[in-house]
C-alpha cells in the first residue's frame, strides 16, 4: 500500500509534534518549535534536557539539522544547551563549523544566545517501559527536504560514546530531488553501515520505495553478530514513503494534504492506531 506525506515523524513524539504543526506544518520554524518544546517535555526521557544520564550522572545531548544536501548542522555531547535542535539548526546556516562538539557546543550557544543552564536536570521517573530513543522528523514541502533528530543517546553511555543521530549519514540524510532518511534505535549498528545514506543512494539509483525501508534495515542487521533494535523512515522527492522496524511496535504519525495519520509498524504489520496496540505500546 503507497503511502504519501508532507510530514511524518516516529514514536509518540511524532504524533505530539504533528498535533502541534497541523495548521502550520508547511513552515519550517514552526516544526523547529515544535522539536523544541519536545525537548523541553519531561515525558520523553530519551530526548532534550529531562533525559537520562550518562554512566557519569551527566546528561549529554546530540541533535542536528538537514536541508537539500547543502545545509547541515549538528551539536555532539552537549551538556548545557537546552534545546539543542535550535543550535544545530543555527550552525545548519553556517559555511564552517557546522558540527561542534562538548564544550564547543556549549560556548557557541552561550555566545548566540541560546538558552543553556548550568546543570541539565536528570530524569528521575522509572520509564523503562515507556523509553522512547530518538526523535526524528522529515518535512517535504514544493520539494524541498528538510529533517530534524534530536536524542540524549542510549541509558548510562559510556562517558564520550556518540550514537548514529548527530553523525550525517548514520542517523540521518536528506537530498533534494531523491529523498530523506531518519532512523532510530541502537546507534552503533546505524553507524556500521550508514543506514540512511544507503536508503536515499538507492532511490537516487533508481530503486521502488517500496519494500526499501526493510532491504536497508535487513542488510544493517546482516552485520551484526548480535539481536538489536532499530527502526527506519525513508521518503522518495514524491512524497511516498516506507518504514520498517524490529522494535515490537514501531509508532509514528504523518501529515499529508492537511490531514493527520497515526499508524503502529507491529511485526511487519501496519495498523490504524487501536486500543489493543496502545495498551501494548504503552503497558497501560
Amino acid at each position: 500500500m503507497e503511502h504519501k506525506c508532507e510530514l511524518i515523524a516516529y514514536w509518540l513524539m511524532g504524533k505530539d509534534l504533528c498535533e502541534q504543526v497541523i495548521d502550520d506544518y508547511r513552515n519550517i520554524n514552526r516544526i523547529i518549535e515544535a522539536i523544541r518544546s519536545i525537548e523541553d517535555n519531561p515525558k520523553y526521557p530519551n530526548v532534550g534536557r529531562f533525559s537520562h544520564p550518562n554512566e557519569d550522572g551527566n546528561i549529554q545531548l546530540d541533535a542536528a539539522w538537514m536541508e537539500g544536501d547543502n545545509r547541515v548542522g549538528a551539536v555532539i555531547e552537549t551538556s548545557h544547551i537546552v534545546n539543542p535542535i535550535e543550535v544545530a539548526y543555527s550552525l545548519s546556516g553556517l559555511n564552517q563549523n557546522n558540527i561542534l562538539c562538548a564544550d564547543g557546543a556549549d560556548r557557541y550557544a552561550l555566545k548566540s544566545g541560546y538558552k543553556t543552564s548550568e546543570k541539565l536536570e536528570v530524569c528521575k521517573a522509572d520509564i523503562e517501559k515507556k523509553s522512547h530513543d530518538t526523535f526524528g522528523v522529515i518535512s517535504l514541502v514544493d520539494g524541498h527536504f528538510s529533517l530534524g533528530i534530536t536524542t540524549s543517546g542510549r541509558k548510562g553511555k559510556t562517558l564520550g560514546r556518540v550514537g548514529d543521530t548527530p553523525l550525517i549519514g548514520s542517523g540521518f540524510y536528506c537530498e533534494d530531488g531523491i529523498g530523506a532518511a531518519i532512523l532510530t534505535g541502537d546507534g552503533e549498528a546505524c553507524l556500521r553501515s550508514v543506514m540512511a545514506k544507503e536508503a536515499v543512494d538507492r532511490l537516487m539509483l533508481g530503486e521502488n520505495i517500496e519494500g526499501l525501508a526493510k532491504k536497508v534495515l535487513e542488510r544493517g542487521l546482516s552485520k551484526l553478530d548480535y539481536k538489536t533494535e532499530l527502526a527506519i523512515i525513508v521518503v522518495d522527492k514524491n512524497g511516498c514513503f516506507d518504514a520498517a522496524s524490529t522494535f515490537e511496535v514501531f509508532p509514528y504519525s504523518f501529515i499529508n494534504n492537511g490531514v493527520m495519520y497515526n499508524r503502529y509498524l507491529y511485526k511487519d504489520e501496519e495498523y490504524e492506531q487501536d486500543k489493543k496496540l496502545h495498551e501494548l505500546y504503552h503497558g497501560d
